[in-house]
């Protein structure tokens, strides 16, 4: 097949107009009708009579017939998946057969400017052996720049470090979409006016909390949260993006959390606002995604969703939504309140249009005939019966603790489990920052979780892809557990009421303190940390189970992290792990000794270091109520 080329020393040439047009897209300017001319008239003057649009979809309306008509160039549209109407804004449709060329057409004129490759290669496949050329109306040079020229643009536009620069650039050709909102101003700009209506809807309603699914790089965080205190939370499952967000973006009022739109870790009914644009059409299970929307916006929330509409060209989505398509899937358990047509002021050509129509602050013309829109956005609420009876944030028995990824709402039953809460961040930092330093997919095992302060942590940390919580105690099982479903984290975090010992056995589970956050028991005998022999106010039949035998033989997965906390049962814990503590993709351990027990720590050290695991360091002592002693310390081991 043919293709057009021409000299690049020509000022006036198509191909030059054709790189101006798309540098002038990007940067907004008014010039874009003249130089469509200037493309028409290069293409008449090289005998070109008609032309066939492929690509442009529903844009074509608005790249009207009049610049192609004063060359005296016939338009008509292809599109791959046409309609059963005949034109398209009064444009002829031509629907493409296979094997057979288009009757009456000199060029194929590819419209799309991101897509042109994939256009190209479908046009080869529709149209096979024939000479017919193929004319890009973008040229590609304006936004795929070579390495040096993007990092000195996004440093330059963005305010970016070289750091930051030099990671949307790695992964800009692997995953397009995680960093498109920071390369391509023209896309940037319609996702920003999404976001800035989200804010302004949520500044009217005085929203206290946001959550921004399918998130990307997170810049839509400065722009929900500015000039307001809200909470946000930002949720994708590419975790390279959100690193990236975290390190650019994350802070104390900003949590960015690697996991699926259709299964968030966030708290039940706790956010004042969903805003998921762009989300909805790469979902195979709709009906999971609106059921997520409404198991996280509590009962005076907001929704605010938007996907493209119908007829353009969607290889990379699940599902096409036209306007009322997507009203039918939000209303299935939401009331929609505003439907607003969105129009991409990049593809307005002609000058008789007014630019920017049917954008969203045009009140005229905003809510104009949807289904010619390019993005349809619904504003919607919980209907009566999705509405939660009672918000778990605001029961008398959560404390809500404030860390770098987010509040946490923790279910505290008892004094001491309010304790527990509170001191969150400060009675043990090492283990905070042991945390923090996961990476991405981490299995986490918290053996002798207590009410779950650590498996909560890591599990608002957004990082790991599972925490296996252990606790025989039950009453702090139960906090455990309620805790758990509080926070709609059962898919994240599996507590099993069981004691880890060095065998499979059931004893007598000896506790100092029978109450909910309690400390200071022991399995099997009544031993405490410093080795000495108590009398428990009470005594509870368990099950325990090792560490090998819950990997081998249980199936459960092999931790890449052990947090060890079980009060003078360590060295039995880790005689039943010589399998797993042995296993490479276990890379670090953190127990918890009695620091005065020199032999057993020097036994625990041993044994670490026969399976490959070197001593890195120990903690400040820490105190704890129900011990003895404020000696207790931990000991941190790591694979090299």
């Amino acid at each position: 097949m043919g293709s057009l080329t021409y000299p690049h020393d020509e000022i006036n040439s198509v191909e030059a107009a054709s790189r101006r047009l798309a540098v002038s897209n990007e940067q907004g300017g008014d010039d874009r009708a003249r130089l469509l001319r200037q493309i028409a008239s290069g293409l008449a003057s090289r005998g070109i009579r008609s032309i066939a649009l492929f690509g442009a979809g529903r844009h074509t309306r608005v790249i009207l017939r009049q610049p192609w008509n004063d060359a005296g160039i016939e338009v008509k549209l292809i599109l791959d998946d046409a309609p059963t109407r005949l034109s398209l804004g009064g444009i002829p449709i031509i629907r493409p057969t296979p094997g057979k060329l288009p009757e009456g057409i000199d060029a194929i004129v590819l419209s799309s400017e991101h897509y042109e490759d994939q256009l190209e290669s479908r046009t080869r496949e529709l149209f096979p052996g024939t000479d017919l050329p193929i004319i890009r109306l973008y040229q590609p040079d304006a936004f795929r720049y070579e390495p040096e020229t993007t990092r000195a643009r996004l440093q330059h536009e963005f305010g970016l470090s070289d750091e930051d620069a030099q990671w949307l650039i790695e992964n800009r050709s692997e995953r397009h979409d995680a960093s498109v909102d920071m390369i391509a101003p023209e896309r940037r700009t319609l996702h920003q006016r999404r976001y800035e209506l989200a804010r302004e809807l949520l500044d009217e309603m005085a929203g206290t909390s946001v959550a921004d699914l399918a998130c990307g790089t997170g810049y839509a965080s400065e722009i929900l949260t500015h000039a307001n205190e809200a909470f946000y939370s930002g949720v994708d499952i590419d975790a390279r993006a959100i690193d990236y967000a975290n390190r650019r973006h994350g802070g104390d009022r900003c949590r960015f959390i690697c996991a699926s739109a259709t299964s968030t870790p966030l708290d039940h009914h706790s956010v004042d606002m969903i805003a998921s644009f762009e989300t909805i059409e790469h979902i195979e299970d709709t009906e999971s995604l609106v059921a997520e929307y409404a198991r996280v916006l509590n009962k005076r929330g907001l929704l605010v969703v938007s996907t493209p509409n119908k007829l353009g060209l969607t290889e990379h989505h699940v599902h096409d939504f036209s306007t009322e398509d997507l009203v039918a899937a939000i209303s299935s358990r939401f009331e929609v309140l505003s439907v607003i047509g969105q129009l991409a002021t990049d593809t307005v050509f002609d000058p008789d249009l007014p630019p920017g129509m049917w954008q969203i602050d045009d009140d005229d013309t905003a809510t104009k005939d949807n289904r010619r829109a390019d993005y349809t956005i619904v504003v919607a609420r919980l209907r009566d019966s999705n509405r939660p009876r009672l918000l778990t944030a605001k029961a008398p028995d959560t404390v809500r603790v404030l860390t770098r990824h987010g509040t946490i709402p923790f279910f505290c039953p008892t004094e001491t489990v309010r304790w527990r809460a509170q001191t969150l961040l400060t009675k043990e930092p090492e283990t905070i920052a042991w945390i923090d330093a996961f990476q991405p997919g981490d299995v986490y095992w918290d053996i002798g979780a207590s009410t779950g302060p650590y498996a909560m942590y890591a599990a608002f940390a957004g990082k790991i892809s599972r925490v296996i919580a252990l606790e025989p105690s039950p009453w702090n099982w139960w906090v455990l557990a309620e805790q758990i479903r509080r926070c709609g984290l059962g898919h994240m975090v599996r507590a099993l009421p069981i004691a880890v010992s060095d065998r499979t056995s059931i004893s007598d589970l000896h506790m100092r303190h029978p109450i909910p956050g309690g400390a200071g028991s022991s399995f099997e005998h009544p031993i405490g940390e410093l080795g000495e022999v108590f009398d428990p106010q009470y005594a509870q039949p368990s099950i325990g189970v090792s560490i090998d035998e819950l990997t081998l033989q249980l199936g459960l997965l092999v931790p890449n992290r052990i947090k060890i906390d079980v009060d003078g049962n360590e060295l039995r814990v880790l005689q039943g792990a010589a399998v797993t503590l042995g296993q490479p993709q276990l890379r670090s351990v953190l127990v918890e000794l009695e620091s005065s027990r020199t032999d057993l720590v020097d036994e625990v050290k041993a044994m670490m270091m026969g399976s490959g695991l070197g001593f890195v360091a120990r903690s400040a002592p820490g105190t704890d109520p129900g011990t003895v002693n404020s000696s207790i310390c931990n000991y941190r081991f790591d694979r090299a």
